[in-house]
């Protein structure tokens, strides 16, 4: 759920979606409007169908946090929840080691394809949907917080 709605890349595709949505409903509208042989019936179709599209473009958040919430209740309870445990992320000069309880990933840095900051973490990708997520919390301060990024950016962008 943290990716869902603090990756940059998932931010925009949510808003995306919320406008795609709000179209949808707007265009079924006017599409179903056409077959009511009565203008009040007609009005009366457009203006539920408007008022049920804002409800759906200012809800689509909380909506889905919603359903994201029960999906994982549901898992927790029948125990298909995976939770990696404790991972430790190690940059040396020439490769990043991201170690959990149960296997062990070494990775060059011409790995990384892009490096976005988001509002409390930083994102590495390594696909367009894959990336290891730093929240700013593992940092001591801003200072550490910014080193790191001049560090990680001057690896990613080296030439080999």
């Amino acid at each position: 759920m943290y990716t869902l709605y603090h990756d940059p890349l998932l931010k925009r595709r949510v808003m995306a979606d919320r406008f795609l949505q709000l179209f949808i409903i707007i265009g079924i509208a006017f599409l179903v409007g056409h077959l009511f042989h009565t203008p009040i019936a007609t009005y009366l179709f457009y203006g539920f169908c408007f008022i049920w599209a804002l409800v759906a473009f200012f809800t689509h958040k909380s909506t889905k946090e919603r359903s994201l919430r029960r999906t994982i209740k549901k898992a927790k309870k029948i125990g298909t929840v995976y939770s990696a445990g404790e991972i430790v992320c190690e940059f040396s000069e020439d490769s990043f080691v991201i170690t959990m309880p149960d296997c062990e990933s070494v990775s060059k840095y011409a790995a990384i394809e892009k490096i976005a900051s988001g509002t409390d973490a930083f994102y590495l990708y390594v696909r367009v949907h894959s990336a290891h997520i730093l929240p700013f919390r593992v940092f001591a301060d801003d200072d550490e917080r910014k080193a790191f990024l001049d560090f990680i950016q001057s690896k990613v962008n080296a030439p080999e």
